[in-house]
């Protein structure tokens, strides 16, 4: 797990090199949520997952080409 400094340094590292430019208050803010999210990255990853946890994004063409039929007068 990441200190405060080394965090705080990569924080301000990646607002630096995205151009985002915020008051000194909300960097503040930013960080606490910041450092929220590498927390629960942290806990994601050692979720154990099986194959059936991360199914296979693929479709069947005729659901996605199929045409809508004509409307009735």
């Amino acid at each position: 797990m990441n200190t405060d400094d080394s965090l705080e340094a990569e924080f301000t590292a990646l607002l630096a090199r995205s151009g985002l430019v915020f008051a000194k208050e909300r960097q503040q803010v930013l960080l606490r949520c910041y450092r929220e999210v590498r927390n629960w990255a942290e806990v994601i990853r050692m979720w154990e997952k099986t194959p059936a946890d991360e199914p296979a994004n693929t479709y069947d063409i005729r659901t996605i080409t199929r045409t809508r039929p004509p409307a009735q007068p």
